[in-house]
């Protein structure tokens, strides 16, 4: 029996209950592993602090394994996304007085940006 009448937020609370760093489950046969990786997300978010960092495994038949962080987490970003990043940073730095700029100030100013864009609609 698990703790709660939705069972994303049961597998999520019980990890936090035992303090566990990984989920380990099967795929759905009615969900993508993307459904069940953002359902289980959505359950995480929800969860009381303090929220553990939770690495979710979807295991397929066959064998493959997605995994999932979920909560705040280091994005996965492909290689022309850290080249761009970086290419701007070298840009920002070449400037003396910019020298001592971080990834972080090229990125983050990027989010603000998209935040307010949101808060708009």
């Amino acid at each position: 029996m698990y703790p709660g009448a939705d069972v994303f937020e049961a597998i999520v609370l019980t990890a936090q209950r035992l303090d566990s760093s990984t989920i380990v489950c099967g795929l759905s046969n009615k969900l993508t592993t993307d459904e069940q990786g953002k359902l289980t997300g959505d359950a995480w978010e929800r969860l009381p602090e303090p929220r553990p960092r939770l690495m979710m495994e979807i295991h397929s038949p066959g064998g493959a394994v997605r995994a999932y962080m979920l909560g705040p987490h280091t994005p996965r970003l492909r290689s022309q996304t850290w080249n761009l990043c970086n290419q701007v940073w070298l840009d920002v730095t070449s400037d003396p007085k910019l020298a001592g700029a971080h990834h972080y100030d090229i990125v983050c100013p990027g989010f603000g940006r998209i935040e307010t864009r949101i808060e708009q609609r």
